[in-house]
């Protein structure tokens, strides 16, 4: 093991100094450096760039250190002194670096070149191609790499980020304050999203099994939750919008004296569609619904064919005591006189109507925000308003977790409805999500052991020390089965992805937007959507204006007013206002940065249908469960004492390759197994590594800090295929090397070792004898043969 280190100069060619005492200090995700005193009878010519190469590291001086002279030259051996000089690594050229607005030359991305900007960061992809085209400002191509693991680099979160005179270093640290994942350095490799090294081998206390000690201490700053409130943002979400989530117009129709049915079945593509006219006043008054009905053909079978395949289901009709369908409000016309009929294509529904054809009671409950106008029927059917179905003594703007209010729903004898979260996950069964007539809730299983402790967390993208998710209505991940299975069916080009919130096609714009050249330019441009299952611009919000918010694309990050939106065949187009970028002086969207179809993007400012309500509720329970899973218990962190001397032994029994000495690194991952007694058996992050090395001791002393990751990991696919570990609350993936340690850890508790010295705790019997090969004077092939032993 080496004992002394040497400090060269830049170029390599002249040492300046010789120590045989150095302290490396390592912080995960932090600093990393290396402490020299050093002691001289003649001054030391420290120069900036000198370096010292410590475990296969190199460490440079990048400040002149401070020198003390304690006698006349030559006159003592510690004439000169200079203590706790810092050696970096090479990391610190990421603090360096200033983080300026430059981006990869072929991304046709507008930049200014300035330490202040604000950009639209699509994932942590964008960010990390923004860092690697600052060092190579500043380093030159090919000197850093920063690269993204493949089990993250799928991985999206869109965000706003600001700058303002910080370096790349503190760019970096975005990666775990931002995007919630961690980065690792190696020489100049930044790798992003990494999975980390599992020292090769497994820790406990013991002689041989490398440690002395370990410490669990708990996270006094920790506040433990077993009963939590979740709410998600205020956009898109109107003002008491619950009231009308559960408000349902009970009526008791009898068939067909009360209400008129017509049931049909479409061979050609298998519809079963029933046609609803209800003769009371709420439901044949006009008033009483949105300006959302649609006029269907009177004649022609074959258009009502083709006027079903382009329907909007908006009205929501509870049948048989809880099933759901949804309804198209269809407006017929004849004789100066208006019908309203409801039109359901759902095979449950017709089989149910049919069977009470025609004598049968039903009763059919109406509601959902997509069509009745709840003012109407507050002011005109009070007598149908209770306090079951029109909660009217909260005022929530927040988004709510799925179930609020109870409403009319059947509840248990405590008036509470609970339903296991295991549906969500099946990592979160027990978990509770719970419903009362003016509260919701999870509470977690660990309430049984630490009792009721309550919390509440906005998930709202306003506290990364939280969770930076943003939660709120939006077509935002909406797929056409998630609208499929609220009974709503829009209608998509053969072939379609079924992602709702990409554009499907946008007119081609000439000019560059150069508002200096460019004169006569367009102020308005169209785009076209999908079918979302609703025409947005009937849900306006009064005297705001709808916008479009583009998450992916040319125009990334940038919103645009939306003038108007009319429905063409099956897609909606949208008018939209060109917007000026006004610290570029550029008209935006223009030819060279177009909005195209596939981008990504979201609506703002609009009301919502009910099914897009429910579908953010189910989104807001699955970060709530994953907040709530990391915090209904206490958090550790681990101080280990290593076993110096039986570290020593293996760097020197070892391979450099195989040394936990020359390869540990703040970052990797130690296996400990304390199971039976501190209920320690993990991989856990070392957090901080510092190695002490002086003639004072015959060995390097290793300190090592560990910090808790208490994150729930599943096997995703059998080792036989490609060993993979998946992160539950995360979806990173765990390298192939992880697992294998898992299993090594596995067998060095149940297994007897074919690689090292072990010792059984039972009876062995060998059946066959025993064949020992042997490097000792014996037979002449090597192999010395053993009496069979009984």
């Amino acid at each position: 093991m080496t004992r002394e280190w040497k400090v060269y100069s830049s170029d390599g060619k002249t040492v300046k100094a010789t120590t045989k005492r150095v302290e490396y200090n390592g912080e995960y995700m932090g600093s990393c450096s290396l402490t020299v005193t050093f002691e001289s009878h003649a001054p030391i010519n420290f120069e900036i760039g000198d370096y010292i190469d410590y475990r296969l590291e190199r460490f440079y001086l990048n400040v002149l250190p401070s020198s003390k002279k304690q006698c006349s030259r030559n006159g003592s051996k510690n004439a000169f002194a200079y203590e706790n000089v810092q050696f970096m690594s090479v990391s610190d050229e990421l603090v360096r670096c200033d983080f300026l607005d430059v981006v990869k030359k072929d991304n046709n991305i507008h930049w200014t070149a300035l330490p202040t900007f604000s950009f639209y960061c699509e994932g942590v992809k964008n960010l990390a191609e923004r860092i690697q085209a600052n060092l190579d400002r500043v380093y030159g191509e090919n000197v850093w790499t920063i690269q993204i693991d493949k089990t993250y680099e799928d991985s999206r979160k869109d965000i706003q980020i600001s700058i303002s005179n910080q370096s790349v270093w503190d760019a970096l640290l975005l990666v775990n304050t931002t995007f919630k994942t961690n980065f690792i350095i190696r020489g100049r490799t930044v790798t992003i999203g990494t999975t980390s090294n599992n020292i090769d081998h497994v820790f406990s206390c013991g002689i041989g099994r490398g440690l002395l000690s370990i410490t669990r201490t708990s996270d006094t700053n920790q506040k433990v939750i077993t009963r939590l409130r979740a709410f998600g943002n205020t956009t898109n979400v109107p003002t008491n919008y619950y009231k009308y989530l559960c408000m349902k117009i009970m009526r008791e129709y009898v068939v067909p004296t009360d209400l008129e049915m017509t049931l049909t079945v479409f061979d050609r593509t298998k519809w079963y569609v029933t046609t609803l006219t209800l003769h009371d006043k709420w439901a044949q008054d006009g008033l009483s619904y949105s300006c959302k009905t649609e006029t269907p053909p009177r004649d022609s079978y074959e258009d009502f064919d083709k006027f079903i395949k382009y329907m909007h289901p908006t009205l929501e009709i509870t049948y048989d005591g809880n099933k759901v369908v949804y309804a198209t409000v269809g407006k017929w016309e004849y004789e100066g006189k208006t019908t309203y009929r409801y039109i359901v294509v759902d095979e449950a529904f017709w089989h149910y109507m049919s069977n009470r054809r025609p004598e049968g009671k039903v009763t059919l409950s109406f509601g959902g925000t997509s069509a009745l106008n709840y003012n109407y029927i507050v002011n005109t059917h009070k007598g149908a308003m209770t306090s079951a179905n029109y909660p009217n003594n909260m005022a929530i703007t927040r988004l709510m977790l799925p179930g609020f209010p109870i409403g009319d729903k059947e509840t248990d004898k405590d008036g509470e409805i609970k339903t296991d979260c295991g549906y969500v996950d099946k990592a979160y069964e027990g978990y509770k999500l719970i419903v009362t007539s003016n509260d919701v809730y999870i509470e977690s299983p660990q309430k049984k052991i630490a009792g009721l402790r309550e919390g509440s967390v906005y998930i709202d993208g306003t506290d990364n020390e939280v969770t930076d998710y943003n939660v709120y209505p939006s077509i935002e991940d909406m797929t056409v089965e998630d609208l499929n299975k609220a009974g709503i069916y829009p209608v998509l080009d053969d072939g379609d992805n079924c992602k709702l919130n990409q554009v499907a096609n946008a007119s081609k714009i000439e000019d560059n937007g150069d508002s200096d050249y460019n004169t006569g330019q367009a102020s308005e441009t169209f785009v076209w959507i999908k079918d979302l299952g609703f025409n947005i611009w009937d849900y306006r919000t009064g005297s705001e204006t709808p916008n479009i918010y583009l998450k992916s694309g040319k125009c990334v990050g940038r919103t645009f007013d939306i003038k108007n939106c009319i429905r063409d065949g099956n897609k909606y187009r949208l008018t939209i206002i060109r917007k000026s970028d006004n610290d570029l002086n550029v008209l935006y969207p223009n030819s060279q940065s177009p909005i195209a179809a596939g981008d990504e993007f979201v609506i703002l400012n609009i009301k919502m249908p009910d099914v897009y309500y429910k579908a953010a509720s189910q989104r807001l329970l699955k970060y709530a469960l994953l907040y709530l899973k990391e915090n209904d218990k206490t958090k550790f962190s681990y101080t280990p004492v290593v076993d110096n001397l039986w570290i020593a032994r293996q760097h020197d029994a070892t391979l450099d390759a195989k040394s936990i000495y020359t390869n540990i690194k703040e970052g990797d991952r130690m296996e400990i197994d304390e199971a039976s007694d501190l209920g320690i058996a993990s991989s856990i992050f070392i957090s901080n590594l510092k190695i002490t090395e002086s003639e004072d001791s015959l060995i390097p002393l290793v300190e090592i800090s560990l910090q808790d990751d208490k994150k729930t990991v599943s096997v995703n696919r059998s080792v036989g295929q490609l060993p993979t570990m998946m992160d539950a609350s995360t979806g990173e993936g765990t390298s192939s090397t992880i697992l294998l340690n898992q299993i090594s850890r596995y067998g060095y508790l149940n297994f007897l070792s074919k690689v090292g010295n072990d010792e059984a705790s039972g009876k062995i019997t060998f059946n066959k004898g025993i064949d020992a090969f042997s490097t000792n004077v014996g037979a002449a092939d090597g192999i010395t043969e053993y009496e069979e032993l009984t």
